[in-house]
């Protein structure tokens, strides 16, 4: 029994395949064999086991490493022997898959170097079809990390209230006690909301956005400090001094980066803020606060504390093995029982869970991203197809060098492998110079699109990058090299000796493939194209869009009141009054006004407050009436240049206590009272679906006026139906001042600032802008966005035109011969001109028909998730098919017509 123990510790280590390749095929076996006899050897001799072990793997290593040695030194010597003798190489390596790359990289790369024009054009095509691929990739990577900037955000989420229709609704501080106090799926929740303040006490007045956060959220959702302290519980209390904790871009733009500011004070509505704290320069809130300036603590007054005010966000986090699933459903259960206690407030009012990605993330971006990923990999793909095609032309011009190869014992793997290896270089080259384009047209895209959320940490290249940019570089050459180095590969060795391959025509095999080619190019491109000129076409209509005003000489800038010093109306009203006068004096100035809002841009919003319009109570949604109005002086319309249609304007009789009165549009008659006279009648402020300011709420509002229509909305819509009140009668707290200049708007911005200055210098002045910046900032992004669609479109477009010209061009030179004896014959030049298009112009009709046909689908499947502008698509459809076939007939018609214009005994010469 111990002999029988003993005997497989004698029996030598098994050597791994891997460690076998590293010596000489011819003396694998007796090597190993002699190591193996000597390691039994050793072992029966009493030595033990671990040290015969040993033993054998030292051997082992220094036959290898001998073998390495002699293997170098030959190829030092240039492959001569010790005895100078020119020895040969074993004749077995080709068994070892890998033995021989090193060869075929150097042949591949001889090759390339022989035909340059070949391998730039395959490297540039790729390269473009790679590098958008790599700045599209970049940038949606660069979204999915923007939720990783906070402290384990897959445990974060968002607590919501929803009611009538509203999934995103803000919560009462009576709400988020009770969840607080309630629910168990939580480890820690945090309440705040976004005020405005005004920094007061200084040279400038600023209006700046506060974030009032209850203790403990910033340090829940991972974020510090990068000098000082964040406020905690302790500045909570109602004695405590209020305190503030500064962003570092406002500490930068307000106060310079001064240290010496920390401990100081601030103030805030004249109240003072001591700033202990400033946040860090990498940290940026826009994604969640979006131009946040500071932070303070919420403190909630027991007194104060409401089911109805609700202006508060919540942001918890999940407790240790709670999911987004067993929360919502105790948030439900949750809110059910506060809908029973408090039906007064809470009958309608549910909780909804969302997870910290699905908010940054959201499913319209999910959407927009896919497309885009869709839009740059059809480029790729066409890009591979063309280098499909490529490769296949000179694989059947290498017909006879590939015959000669097989005839003197290469195999049809090697052969394959070696072509296989020329894709996959011009494809790591490709993909090599994509990163360089994808990362540079990042930058490039970035820079155009300031109000992008993104970190420079965020998107450019690192690891991720670079491993997708090689997936996709070794993918497309193994999936468009593969069936061309097949079929170079399939040859018949007589006849290709033989003939020598000149004027060969391409095998069936071949001629399928080029077919297949063209045809799902063509397809690939149409959609591509399309909706890359369709989107084009939309943002384009967006800067064509007639406002129905002149935007030129207009300077618009914004003005705050601080509700602390403004609370009563007459107050803001004056005030507004007053600024006008005193703009309309400034020299240069032709008119002057006060508007809530400048119809560019989105066009007219509306303050929510909406109407019923008289006798339609019954009526819901938008029938009942319009949904708010805008709050203009008496001069606007003048100011803007709208002409009155009807009625008569605003007056200064139309104060704050005598009836109210309204100017409408001629939307809101059409639409309303079609075929009547809208003056006179009667708007009823509808206090059931939002609510209004009770000290300001008229009984009845009545239409005093019609004004043209004018401005428009982002879809190109025209004019929504809109109602005009004075702020006489309506004043809010914020306006913009309005001028209209025969100058340079721009060189009045000093004297505007000092009129307001002295009007009250306590009054912020801000974003002063003419009418073409108001457009150009409003469009900035679109246009970006369309010049992506567009050179996009033209980079699908251009490859497509080049590889369709090259397969054409090709496949007629590989039937020069066959088309010299058809003349020789006596053939008609303009019917074998025609023989020729034909065959490509049908499988051209193929290829468009299938790309119309995605079109179509594509642009049902977008028109049901997007909201398309109305531009003239049929004439859009029939112009990109009309330029296609015409670039097909171009590309397939100068090919035939070179092939066709030279002598018949010049073209049999070609055989």
């Amino acid at each position: 029994m111990r002999g029988h123990q003993d005997r497989p510790q004698r029996q030598p280590p098994r050597v791994p395949a891997f460690l076998l390749y590293a010596l000489p095929h011819s003396h694998r076996s007796h090597i190993v064999g002699d190591l193996s006899e000597e390691f039994c050897r050793h072992a029966s001799r009493g030595l033990t086991p671990r040290l015969a072990r040993l033993w054998f793997w030292k051997e082992l290593a220094l036959s290898i490493l001998a073998n390495m040695l002699a293997r170098l030194r030959y190829r030092l010597r240039g492959g001569l022997g010790p005895s100078g003798d020119r020895q040969q190489p074993d004749s077995n390596r080709t068994r070892n898959p890998f033995s021989g790359f090193g060869y075929d990289l150097r042949f591949a790369v001889r090759g390339l170097m022989k035909n340059p024009t070949f391998a730039i054009g395959a490297v540039v095509m790729l390269a473009l079809g790679i590098g958008v691929n790599t700045a599209i990739f970049s940038l949606n990577a660069g979204m999915l990390r923007i939720v990783q900037r906070f402290h384990q955000p897959d445990e974060l989420v968002f607590i919501w209230g929803t009611a009538e229709g509203w999934n995103r609704a803000a919560v009462s501080t009576q709400d988020y006690l009770h969840w607080r106090e309630q629910a168990d799926a939580f480890q820690e929740m945090g309440l705040y909301r976004t005020v405005a303040r005004y920094v007061t006490g200084e040279s400038e007045p600023r209006r700046v956005r506060a974030v009032q956060t209850s203790a403990g959220l910033l340090q829940m959702l991972g974020l510090d400090v990068e000098r000082g302290r964040l406020h905690g519980v302790v500045d909570e209390a109602a004695a405590a001094p209020a305190v503030a904790v500064l962003t570092y871009r406002f500490w930068q733009e307000r106060y310079g980066g001064d240290p010496a500011l920390l401990g100081r004070t601030i103030r805030l509505n004249d109240e003072p803020y001591t700033v202990v704290g400033v946040l860090p320069a990498k940290v940026e809130f826009e994604i969640l606060w979006h131009d946040a300036d500071l932070f303070t603590p919420l403190i909630l007054d027991p007194a104060e504390l409401n089911w109805e005010d609700r202006y508060y966000r919540v942001v918890a986090r999940l407790a240790e093995g709670s999911s987004p699933e067993q929360a919502q459903a105790q948030m439900t259960a949750i809110a059910a029982r506060l809908a029973e206690a408090q039906p007064e407030t809470n009958a309608d009012v549910s909780a909804r869970v969302e997870p910290f990605a699905d908010h940054f993330y959201s499913a319209d971006d999910k959407l927009a991203v896919v497309s885009l990923l869709l839009a740059v990999f059809a480029v790729l793909l066409i890009a591979c197809v063309n280098l499909a095609n490529l490769l296949l032309a000179k694989g059947t011009a290498r017909q006879s060098e590939i015959a000669i190869r097989l005839a003197v014992g290469a195999s049809r793997g090697r052969v394959v492998r070696q072509l296989l290896t020329e894709s996959l270089l011009l494809s790591l080259t490709g993909g090599a110079s994509g990163i360089v384009l994808g990362i540079w047209g990042l930058k490039l895209l970035l820079s155009s699109l300031p109000s992008t959320p993104f970190l420079p940490e965020e998107v450019g290249l690192d690891p991720l990058l670079l491993a997708y940019t090689l997936l996709i570089s070794v993918g497309a050459a193994l999936a468009f090299g593969l069936t061309p180095a097949l079929l170079a590969s399939r040859v018949s060795l007589s006849e290709s000796i033989k003939e020598g391959g000149a004027g060969k025509s391409a095998s069936r095999g071949r001629k399928q493939f080029r077919n297949t080619i063209m045809v799902a190019q063509l397809a690939l491109t149409v959609p591509l194209v399309l909706s890359c000129v369709v989107g084009y076409r939309q943002v384009q209509t967006l800067g064509n869009l007639d406002f129905g005003f002149a935007t030129e000489g207009l300077l618009v800038a914004q003005v705050d009141l601080p509700a602390y010093r403004f609370e009563h109306a007459v107050d803001r009203s004056e005030l507004y009054e007053a600024l006008v006068a005193e703009v309309y004096n400034i020299p240069g100035v032709t008119a002057a006004a006060a508007s809530q809002n400048v119809p560019i841009g989105a066009g007219y919003r509306g303050m929510y407050r909406p109407f019923v319009i008289e006798g339609r109570e019954a009526e819901e949604g938008s029938e009942r009436g319009p949904r708010g109005f805008e709050v203009v002086s008496p001069e606007y319309f003048e100011a803007i240049g709208v002409s009155l249609r009807r009625g008569r304007g605003f007056t200064a009789a139309d104060g704050p206590g005598d009836p109210a009165v309204a100017i409408v549009n001629e939307a809101l008659v059409r639409r309303y009272w079609p075929g009547q006279d809208p003056v006179g009648k009667r708007l009823i402020p509808d206090t059931a679906s939002a609510p209004w300011d009770p000290e300001h709420t008229p009984e009845f509002v009545t239409v005093v006026g019609v004004v043209a229509d004018f401005g428009a909305t982002f879809y190109g819509d025209p004019p929504n139906p809109a109602v005009y009140m004075s702020h006489l009668q309506q004043p809010p707290y914020d306006m913009k001042l309005i001028a209209r200049t025969a100058s340079d708007p721009l060189s009045l911005a000093p004297a505007l600032r000092s009129a307001v200055i002295r009007i009250d210098a306590g009054v912020p002045l801000s974003q002063i802008r003419t009418g073409p910046t108001l457009i150009d900032d409003w469009l900035q992004e679109s246009r970006t966005v369309a010049a992506s669609l567009g050179v996009l479109g033209l980079l699908a477009l251009g490859m497509a035109v080049l590889g369709l010209y090259g397969m054409v061009a090709y496949s007629v030179a590989q039937r020069t011969f066959e088309l010299g004896v058809r003349m020789v014959l006596g053939a008609d030049v303009r019917a074998i001109r025609w023989a020729v298009m034909r065959s490509f112009v049908t499988l051209a009709g193929v290829g468009l028909s299938i790309g119309l046909i995605i079109s179509g689908i594509g642009g049902l499947v977008t028109r049901s998730q997007l909201v398309m502008l109305r531009i003239p698509i049929f004439s859009t459809v029939a112009g990109l098919v009309v330029l296609l076939s015409a670039i097909v007939l171009l590309a397939s018609y100068l090919p035939a017509r070179r092939a066709t214009s030279i002598e018949p005994v010049q073209a049999l010469r070609c055989e």
